[in-house]
């Protein structure tokens, strides 16, 4: 009974409590949201005021720029000002105390307050610029201190609402700056100093009150070792005498700080203990900053004005917009402790994101219907509502609860900075983006609202109900380190006893406290032995990055290489080539790509058993390195034949490069990590599209003068790896089971698992393997084809790749450019968005890698072709209509970004990993040389083929597509098994009781295994 009156007593807000919260709050946060609104609405006076200052001194007006310069200047230096005081806010709290830092701070308010209020009096437009710069200070220093000093005041289960409270009370400054700033109360000739000077009356208010409050007791205990003032000061908090219990948790954190001593900046950066919390506020201040939230109210008086507003009644729906970031802040308050951190800020994030892509549509169509501006107006308020949801008031509140004491004012410091950082970044480059980019400016914000979602999803823990030490406890799991002194001892490896007890179970409820699925695989993935992490980077950077580099990378420059084909030809010549020529020219261009990745494909068998797998890769950057240079210094030498030889030898390298890469990373994962990594063959295609994508943009190196350099620089990642692989191992499999050299592969695999790992039963793995394949001896491409026991996997990798190559992935990207024009996105505007669905491509593959070994590859294959085809449905019915319904242009764009989502999910990435699985190793060579020639050829078919038929049937083709992705998932449902978790060994009986034959069981003993010998009928050849 006791227990649970005390646990009653807990839940109150006390007087004292509620008083200290208004106080901090309104003497601090108000301030900073007031300062970022009042210079807003009186604008223009102001302008006139720095202009006739100036006309009085020097006889003459400012000219425009200037006039721009100066005000430009007087608006940057509030956020500049708020990084310098983010700097501030550890020395002031570790010196004054929490309190005391606030009304130290009080100084940057009063002083500029007064300055500004007399400006105009002393005709000094210089005093306003000063001033603009210390209230900047002031906002940097409580927009951090606040937080922190309500964090550590409040008992855990109000930790959340009153840490919300700063973000409610800059949102009522800004409202409140809206509202003083109406032209018929403050914004206007006479009244713009006072609205200015008004600022000082909370700084005054706080100066007089605050010091009757207490300062924070973990400040008292942990940093003063004051446990009377301590005990004195939560006993006025909680309205009760017994908090012992409170102070027996503070000790418990102060003991655990120890090791720690004073936690400077640059020692946090340096700390492995606090590495996820310090990633994790750089993510969300970056987010929170850079989501757009700025620009949204850069455009809201455009967007009001087209809706009909008139310019005289803007500044009223702008006070309108600041009340419901007042009401939505307040629910925010309320909810927070009843949701959680996690869901509000998820939640406010996807929000912001939709309303970004809705804005975007309707901006670009606001001309087409007059009803279109509303939706405008309701995006705005929409985007509003999430960001003070979530992405405007937790990210404070978590820096509070992510950080012990002693580490505390150095993570303020840092996020701090990151906030004011990402606000000046926005306020100086936003107009130049929008000048470029106009309302395709928010598809950036947009992803990046995607982005800083997924990261949270799968990162940042629920921090509800708990203490700081238990939050603290689930950081050292993901950070590596004890859990009692997280900062003396540094676990270097974890033994698989220890692994396997991730993720963390709450006892209390049995369930995962914040771990999503996807979340747990990219945390098992960060776990690894640096030497696998990096030996996966190296391989797939040098390799698969410039395979999909290479694909992209002649796309949006076509225009420019044609005319550079056509001037060559015409010095030679002294005519121009007629279309049809250059149309040729050009088409070998692009297919001696695909035409050398099957050449590639078809000796990789040779050189995987003759080089080994690290052996092929470090080879094959020969075949990346030549043609950069030759390509690079095509233009010098007026030579566009060196451009298409290389792109058969790119082919080749790129050929060589997808079968190899995958086959190495598969050999060098553990079995419970084999998808992930096998994944990432595709990820770094994917990502190398991208950054094609990115470079050949015309304003960076897609351009007359740039395309030498852009073509030049798939040389860079092949140098790379010829720099660096050769300090990682060879495949252990390969070094067992082919050369016999037992040593090295055990060396191998306990560079690869850390020396903690029980390497012998992966040793004894390899071993039955090696047995199971001397029955086979060493196959080639011909014994593949006839041999019973590899029939259905042949069978399956030809149908996967197939599949892939045929379910329209092409085609999609060769139709995006006229689905975007029909849409009404211009021609010189369609590349932003291709790169939009680049990133779209990127995030998909990305989320694929980390739930590849949770949902298994099966699932993920599945899902992926039910998505493809469905969006190739439904975009055959919007190509036919949209001349009709011109609205359904905007469907077929949708059913293009989900169509490349449903791709990159399991079709795209997926086989890569399935293909190395269900092939031992003696077959696994040709298996690859079939596999690639598939996948090469169908490649070469659809670009071959694909005009001609879309020429026939029109849109009517993408219904092959579909019918092809309907196939091929019926296959995979009857046919291919879930590999997730098994040994190749145990994948190999699955199909072997398939083809009916067997493979022997393991024996009590297996001898040493020397190379295999190869049967009679595989000789020494690639087919």
């Amino acid at each position: 009974m006791e227990q649970q009156e005390q646990s009653k007593k807990k839940g109150k807000l006390t007087l004292v409590l509620a008083l200290a919260t208004l106080i901090a709050a309104f003497g601090s946060s108000f301030q900073y949201g007031y300062n970022v609104s009042a210079v807003n609405s009186p604008a223009e006076f102001m302008k006139d005021f720095y202009n006739a200052t100036y006309t009085d001194r020097n006889g003459r007006p400012l000219d425009e720029f200037l006039l721009t310069l100066l005000w430009s200047i007087s608006v940057s230096m509030f956020p500049f000002g708020g990084f310098i005081g983010s700097l501030l806010v550890g020395p002031l709290v570790n010196k004054f105390g929490r309190k005391g830092a606030l009304l130290f701070n009080n100084i940057f308010s009063i002083v500029p307050a007064i300055l500004m209020g007399c400006s105009k009096v002393a005709t000094s437009f210089e005093l306003i610029i000063i001033s603009r710069l210390l209230v900047g200070i002031c906002a940097g220093v409580s927009s951090n201190v606040v937080p922190m000093y309500l964090g550590e005041l409040a008992p855990k289960n109000l930790r959340g609402a009153l840490g919300v409270a700063p973000q409610l009370f800059i949102t009522v400054g800004i409202l409140v700056a809206q509202i003083f700033g109406l032209r018929s109360l403050l914004a206007n000739e006479n009244g713009w100093p006072i609205l200015l000077g008004l600022t000082g009356v909370p700084a005054a208010l706080q100066l007089i009150l605050l010091p009757f409050f207490p300062e924070s007791p973990r400040y008292l205990l942990i940093q003063k070792k004051d446990e009377a003032a301590a005990r004195k000061a939560l006993k006025r908090l909680r309205g009760w005498d017994d908090v012992d219990g409170e102070i027996e948790e503070i000790r418990q954190e102060d003991e655990a700080e120890r090791a720690q001593g004073f936690i400077s900046v640059i020692k946090l950066f340096k700390m492995r203990s606090l590495r996820w919390q310090l990633i994790s506020i750089i993510i969300l201040m970056g987010g929170q900053q850079l989501s757009g939230v700025n620009a949204i109210y850069y455009y809201a008086d455009q967007i009001y004005i087209k809706a009909g507003v008139k310019s005289s009644d803007v500044q009223y729906v702008t006070a309108g917009t600041g009340a419901v970031n007042v009401v939505m802040t307040f629910c925010a308050l309320f909810v927070v402790e009843l949701l959680g951190r996690r869901i509000l800020i998820l939640l406010g994030f996807c929000i912001c994101l939709t309303a970004c892509c809705v804005l975007t549509a309707t901006l670009v169509l606001q001309s087409a219907a007059s009803w279109v501006p509303y939706i405008s107006i309701v995006c705005v308020i929409a985007y509003v509502t999430g960001h003070a949801l979530g992405p405007s008031p937790i990210p404070a509140l978590l820096i509070t609860e992510i950080f012990l004491q002693s580490s505390r004012p150095a993570a303020f410091m840092v996020g701090g900075s990151v906030h004011w950082l990402s606000n000046f970044t926005v306020g100086l480059i936003f107009p130049f983006i929008q000048a470029g980019l106009g309302a395709y400016s928010f598809i950036i914000f947009a992803v990046i609202c995607l982005l800083t979602t997924v990261y949270i999803f799968l990162i940042v823990p629920e921090t509800k109900g708990k203490t700081f030490m238990e939050i603290n406890q689930i950081f050292t799991k993901m950070n590596k380190v004890s859990e009692v002194y997280p900062e003396k001892e540094e676990l270097k490896d974890i033994p698989p006893a220890v692994s396997e007890q991730w993720p963390v179970i709450n006892p209390e409820t049995g369930k995962q406290p914040f771990l999503t699925l996807a979340g747990e695989a990219i945390l098992e993935l960060l776990r690894l032995q640096p030497a696998l992490v990096l030996a996966t980077l190296s391989a797939a950077f040098g390799s698969a990055f410039q395979y999909g580099y290479n694909i992209a990378v002649v796309n949006t420059p076509h225009k420019v290489l044609k005319s550079f084909y056509n001037e060559t030809y015409f010095e030679r010549h002294r005519t121009f080539m007629d279309e049809k020529a250059l149309l040729l020219l050009w088409s070998c261009t692009v297919s001696m790509f695909p035409l050398g990745g099957l050449l590639g494909s078809l000796i990789v068998g040779l050189l995987v058993d003759k080089c080994g797998r690290k052996g092929t890769l470090l080879i094959n950057n020969i075949f990346a390195i030549v043609p950069a240079i030759l390509m690079g210094v095509s233009k010098v030498a007026r030579a566009f034949e060196l451009i298409i030889f290389s792109r058969v030898v790119l082919g080749i390298c790129a050929g060589i490069s997808y079968s190899a890469l995958p086959m190495y990373l598969g050999e060098l994962a553990p079995k419970h990590l084999r998808g992930t990594l096998g994944t990432m063959t595709e990820v770094f295609v994917i990502f190398g599209v991208f950054l094609a994508q990115i470079f050949s943009l015309q304003a960076i190196l897609g351009n007359p003068t740039g395309w030498p350099v852009l073509l030049a620089l798939t040389g860079v990642p092949a140098l790379l790896q010829l720099l660096s692989l050769p300090f990682f191992p060879e495949s252990p499999r390969y070094t067992l089971i082919q050369k016999g050299d037992e040593v090295t592969a055990r060396q191998a695999l306990r560079r690869l698992r850390g020396h903690a790992w029980d390497v012998e039963a992966e040793l004894e793995d390899m071993r039955v393997e090696g047995q199971a394949e001397q029955a086979e001896g060493r196959l080639s491409v011909l014994n593949l084809l006839t041999f019973r026991a590899l029939r259905w996997q042949l069978i399956s990798i030809v149908v996967l790749m197939a599949g892939q190559q045929l379910s329209g992935i092409n085609a999609i990207n060769y139709y995006a450019d006229t689905i975007y024009a029909s849409a009404g996105v211009e021609a010189t505007q369609s590349q932003y968005v291709t790169v939009g669905a680049g990133v779209v491509n990127i995030v998909m593959t990305v989320i694929s890698a980390g739930t590849v070994e949770r949902l298994g590859r099966r699932q993920l294959l599945l899902l992926g072709y039910g998505i493809c085809g469905s969006a190739c449905v439904v975009l055959t019915v919007a190509l036919l209509f949209q001349s009709k319904v011109p609205e359904l242009s905007y469907l077929g764009i949708i059913c293009v970004f989900t169509y490349i989502a449903g791709h990159s999910i399991g079709p795209s990435p997926v086989p890569s990993v399935v293909r190395t699985e269900i092939f031992l190793q003696s077959s696994r060579p040709a298996a690859f040389m079939v596999d690639g020639a598939v996948h090469w050829f169908t490649n070469f078919i659809v670009g071959f083929v694909f005009p001609s038929i879309q020429e026939v049937i029109g849109a009517y083709s993408f219904i092959i597509f579909a019918g092809i992705c309907l196939l091929t998932a019926v296959y995979i449902y009857m046919v291919i098994p879930e590999t997730k978790g098994q040994t190749f060994v145990e994948i190999n009986r699955v199909f072997a009781k398939r083809n009916k034959v067997e493979i022997p069981e393991k024996k009590e003993e297996i001898p040493d295994v020397g190379p295999c010998v190869p049967s009679t009928p595989a000789r020494e050849t690639s087919f």
